[in-house]
């Protein structure tokens, strides 16, 4: 970039500002060099008049204007080196704002302002019952859930950066934090899923509807009706007159476009239930004739490494009669740090399938499985490397990686070395025919006491070669507070492994001293833990409302307490007060433990079936 004087943006009012504080070095709200936008007539190519008195960047529409600038910044528009506009016309990510994190409208500014910058120019939150349904107080009770003018300052700056805001919800399945009230028993077909039988249903789906669309400019919908296990078989179910769930769903969705119809809105659904991807077998060809064509199909897909297996199944969803959109995942979810090694093996191909078969919509989806324990700005790379591949650019590095700094502020090298925390590549083998690949978020949260997971690694010196004091060693040059965390996480989980290791060996050998001085440790051990979670607790509250943290301080809370009670245990123990520690004594593997048993923290932390929360 040529070092010229700062830019200045007090002409575009709030993005300006946020411009400002997030690139103090590039831009100024003084008088300076200003910005300029020049809308050109020629729709395929983005330019820039890089001189001393003005930037000017020449695209054809807002949107694509802030591209321009993300790409100047980056240096890859110069006014040597136009850019020709290529890729799917429209990108965008889908951010969960249900599962105990709700993001704040400022934090979501700064974080829709990055995206645009690479490309970004559709978004929606995933909002199960996180807005606001008028007349029903209960809907979104202590959950964080947004305000009406919360929603429409969000779609005010969206539109200035020419991003289109649209809303996510359910109409179907995923409802078990709201069916839970007495209140609407009613409407249950089971704890989670709507009665699709019952009058009372639609009057409610429009209203959520309605409620949904109400603070935003677009007309588009995400109507959700993913995953609607055991859909028709509870208090729906007429024995004298059964249903299968596919008659059901196909009913319901007929419905469901005929509220967005009189509302005149475009629908779109994840596409899993049609194709039989969600558990039960695929609509047949009867039901799928009947099914409304309107409704675009979200394919989501988080697996597939190859381009083929992409496009095999959006020629499917397009030989039904439906248009489709595609959803790659950042592979935030069910963990505590992203995967970016599973978002470059499967977001690539996706994105190289989309292109080919001319696909015109793709959807990064951030899902927050199980708490929603990773925080949004260390998924930021992910999504630059997304739309970098939505653009066409998922082959050129030289694109994507120098942007992961700017943008993120964190480094491909720590991106990639994040993704070796969440997946250290650690293999058990729990039977003949199965085997456990364990995450860093297990060895986190595994109850010290019991170690479900660490009873599986019977050799201490896989701790003395760990990434976690890899990335301490390596890291520590950096002092954002997210690389900090990222450092603490490493020392409270090396020591935990290290520690309660030891203590369950000394247990085995009876060797009460040897016991006694390791139990000693925990106190350190569980300082680091707190520190962590200090640190931790100030970047949530930098970016999420406060409603959901309680969920991690239970988790956090309860660790601590169970080192508490294995220093006394041990203690006791050592000093001839007790003699048997039985939790220490189990040491045995069950066979036929798979990933799918332990993956979730109430699974690792307890082998009590939860049931009851």
């Amino acid at each position: 970039m040529p070092l010229f004087p700062k830019i200045c943006v007090k002409n575009y009012d709030t993005v300006g500002e946020i411009l400002t504080e997030s690139f103090p070095d590039t831009f100024t709200l003084d008088e300076s060099r200003p910005l300029i936008f020049c809308e050109t007539p020629d729709q395929a190519i983005l330019r820039v008049d890089d001189t001393s008195e003005a930037l000017t960047l020449c695209a054809p529409d807002l949107n694509h204007f802030w591209t321009a600038l993300g790409d100047w910044m980056s240096g890859d528009l110069t006014p040597d080196h136009p850019m020709r506009l290529t890729g799917i016309p429209y990108r965008g990510a889908m951010l969960d704002a249900s599962r105990n994190a709700v993001p704040t409208i400022p934090y979501l500014k700064r974080y829709l302002l990055k995206l645009a910058l690479n490309g970004l120019n559709q978004f929606c939150l995933y909002t199960e019952d996180t807005y606001t349904v008028p007349d029903e107080p209960l809907f979104g009770y202590g959950r964080g859930r947004y305000s009406d003018a919360e929603i429409e300052a969000l779609d005010a700056f969206a539109y200035a950066l020419g991003v289109e805001l649209f809303p996510c919800i359910q109409t179907l399945g995923h409802f078990e934090q709201f069916l839970r009230y007495a209140t609407h028993a009613d409407l249950q077909d089971n704890p989670r899923v709507l009665n699709t039988q019952k009058d009372a249903t639609y009057i409610f789906v429009e209203k959520l509807i309605a409620s949904a669309t109400r603070p935003y400019r677009s007309n588009k919908i995400h109507l959700g009706l993913d995953e609607p296990w055991g859909l028709g078989r509870g208090k729906a179910l007429n024995m004298d007159h059964p249903k299968a769930a596919a008659e059901c769903f196909a009913e319901h969705l007929t419905k469901v476009v005929q509220i967005c119809e009189k509302l005149n809105l475009e629908p779109m659904i994840w596409g899993d239930y049609i194709l039989g991807h969600s558990g039960e077998n695929a609509l047949s060809e009867n039901l799928i004739a009947k099914l409304p064509k309107n409704v675009r199909m979200v394919y989501w897909d988080y697996t597939h490494t190859h381009r083929q297996d992409y496009i095999a199944n959006i020629e499917k969803y397009r030989a039904l009669g439906f248009h489709v959109s595609g959803a790659p995942s950042a592979h935030n979810f069910g963990r505590i740090f992203p995967d970016f090694n599973e978002v470059e093996k499967t977001c690539a191909p996706f994105a190289d399938a989309m292109l080919r078969s001319k696909v015109d919509t793709a959807l990064i989806t951030l899902w927050g499985d199980d708490g929603h324990e990773c925080l949004n700005t260390y998924t930021l790379p992910a999504l630059i490397y997304a739309l970098a591949c939505f653009r066409g650019y998922s082959h050129n590095p030289d694109f994507w990686a120098e942007r992961f700094l700017k943008f993120s502020g964190i480094t491909e090298i720590q991106v990639r070395q994040l993704a070796l925390l969440s997946e250290p590549g650690i293999h058990v083998k729990t039977g003949p025919d199965t085997h456990v690949e364990i995450s860093g978020k297990m060895l986190f949260w595994d109850d010290p006491f019991h170690r479900y997971i660490l009873r599986m690694l019977d050799n201490d010196s896989i701790f003395g070669e760990t990434k976690w004091r890899w990335f301490r060693s390596n890291a520590s040059n950096a002092q954002t507070s997210h690389i900090q965390l990222i450092e603490k996480y490493c020392l409270a989980i090396g020591e935990k492994t290290e520690l309660v290791t030891a203590i369950a060996r000394t247990y085995r050998e009876n060797d009460r001293f040897s016991a006694r001085t390791y139990a000693s440790q925990i106190p350190h051990l569980m300082e680091s833990i707190r520190n962590f979670y200090t640190l931790y607790r100030t970047l949530w509250l930098r970016e999420r409302k406060p409603f959901g943290l309680e969920i991690i301080d239970h988790r956090i809370g309860g660790l601590l307490q169970r080192l508490e009670e294995l220093n006394r245990a041990v203690t006791m123990w050592a000093d001839h007060e007790i003699e048997a520690i039985p939790e220490l004594a189990e040491n045995e593997v069950p066979e036929g433990l798979t990933r799918a048993d332990l993956a979730f923290h109430n699974r690792i932390f307890s082998r009590c079936y939860q049931l009851w929360v």
